[in-house]
């Protein structure tokens, strides 16, 4: 995945002063990515949900199996996106990504190329001014990198949505986020255990992993200005339109 889990966890590298506002250069950052799937429009993506889920067959799945009634929003959703909880951002915040990400920059610049060139998931390549005529006042959360243990080669992309930790200057992405409203539950290996040894003899079983789950999901235009990532440089930023790993209503 893209993202990873944020909150308390204090791997990352020591914060920078935070700014309230950036100096809007006179002239377009230059692209990290291929401009033709960097640029495109906001007004394009707002009707296009990108996804790799049919949202038909879901339909028909749900009402056969008789779960529709428990799931109602679901087709509707794929097609039109989902709504995050994420709350209207009243005010420009732009901390600084971690320094970590200097240290390991092209790893940074090659997610970024990824998520716009490849899946379509990032949007365009604007300046504050721009991107703020766009889509109004908007809030990027601090992102670091760290190397995967055991893993040689392979970073982690963690993308802070808990900060700031108070509401000084500003409360954080997922402060206001009512994370009841996205029940999830997960068994226990003890739970996981006894569910297995009641199973009678002959059953077989099968574990499915989704690939990248939670970016996988659109998000509500609407929200997406609690969802921008500042890039490399004083004044880069990409819209980024699914869900992420570190968002508290992902059910992580």
């Amino acid at each position: 995945m893209s993202y990873a889990w944020t909150g308390s966890n204090q791997m990352a590298a020591h914060i920078k002063t935070t700014l309230l506002n950036t100096n809007a250069l006179s002239v377009e950052p230059s692209l990290m990515a291929p401009k033709t799937a960097l640029l495109l429009s906001l007004a394009q993506r707002r009707n296009e949900a990108v996804m790799p889920y049919l949202h038909h067959s879901w339909q028909e799945l749900l009402v056969s199996s008789g779960l529709i009634s428990h799931y109602p929003n679901i087709p509707h959703s794929l097609i039109y996106s989902f709504d995050a909880g994420i709350h209207t951002v009243s005010q420009t915040f732009i901390p600084p990504n971690y320094s970590s990400i200097h240290s390991h920059i092209e790893v940074f610049n090659q997610m970024v190329n990824t998520e716009s060139e490849q899946r379509k998931r990032y949007i365009g390549l604007f300046s504050q001014a721009k991107l703020e005529s766009k889509i109004g006042p908007f809030q990027t959360s601090p992102i670091s990198i760290i190397p995967k243990p055991g893993q040689s080669g392979k970073f982690r992309i963690i993308q802070n949505l808990s900060h700031p930790h108070n509401t000084n200057p500003v409360p954080s992405i997922n402060a206001p986020i009512n994370t009841l409203q996205f029940p999830c539950i997960w068994g226990t290996f003890a739970t996981i255990s006894a569910l297995i040894a009641s199973l009678p003899p002959g059953t077989e079983a099968v574990v499915r992993d989704v690939a990248e789950a939670y970016r996988t999901i659109p998000i509500r235009q609407e929200q997406w200005p609690g969802l921008i990532v500042r890039l490399d440089g004083e004044d880069c930023f990409t819209v980024d339109t699914c869900c992420c790993f570190g968002l508290a209503s992902s059910a992580e």
